[in-house]
Parts: C-alpha cells; sequence; structure tokens
C-alpha cells in the first residue's frame, strides 16, 4: 500500500477559491451592497478629511492590491566602465600571449637540454 505523494485528484480543485470569490464580489456588486474595497475607501477619505493623511495610511495601504498591480520586474543590461579595467576580449587576449610565451619557453627548454644529452662532451655545453 502506497504512504504519502502525490495523489490524483486529492486536495482542493486549483480554480475553486477564485470562482467562488468571483462569485461573491459578483452578487455583492448586483445587489448593491457595498464591497469591502468601497468601505476601506471612504474610510480612508473620510480619515484624510478630517485627521489628514498620516492617520489615512493604514485605509491607503490595505486598499492599494486591489487598485494597483504590483509592477513586474524588467531585464536590464548595465555597463559598467570601472577605469582601468580590462574587458573580457582583453583578458582572454593575454591569457592567449602568456600560454603561447610558456609554451614556446617551454620548447626552448627542452630543445636546450635535448643538445646538452645529445653532445658529445656535456661538461662543455654546460659552461656556455
Amino acid at each position: 500500500m502506497p504512504r504519502g505523494g502525490k495523489r490524483i485528484g486529492a486536495g482542493r480543485p486549483s480554480s475553486s477559491l477564485a470562482q467562488r470569490s468571483q462569485k461573491i464580489a459578483k452578487d455583492a456588486l448586483e445587489s448593491g451592497e457595498i464591497s469591502p474595497l468601497e468601505v476601506l475607501l471612504e474610510a480612508m477619505r473620510k480619515t484624510y478629511k478630517e485627521e489628514g493623511a498620516a492617520a489615512a495610511v493604514p485605509f491607503a495601504r490595505d486598499a492599494a492590491p486591489y487598485m494597483h498591480p504590483k509592477i513586474a520586474p524588467t531585464e536590464q543590461k548595465i555597463e559598467v566602465n570601472l577605469g582601468g579595467m580590462k574587458t573580457i576580449e582583453e583578458l582572454d587576449a593575454m591569457y592567449e600571449e602568456a600560454v603561447q610565451k610558456t609554451r614556446k619557453q617551454k620548447e626552448e627548454l627542452l630543445a636546450r637540454r635535448a643538445h646538452m644529452f645529445a653532445s658529445d662532451s656535456p661538461k662543455a655545453d654546460r659552461q656556455t
């Protein structure tokens, strides 16, 4: 017998809460009743007139998500010039130059070593 994990058909249907909320809002509008948002806005306006903006802030904060959607994040390309910093291309070129120089030095060292061991008088070659 399986235990735990996801079961097909289990749980609340994904759109049930949204459908119920929409039905309640629609029924309230059709019946002429005041919506919770209208209550918040009316309280905010009254408080703003009587006590000022600071006192109306809590009402405004609660009503804002229903009136104004959140701003979606956007992608931006930012280029920064840090003075003497090298670009990736310049660093790649410097790396390739260093690799070539190291290879050349290695080849020269191996050639000298091969020449030393191949000659008839090793002491004469080592002194030069």
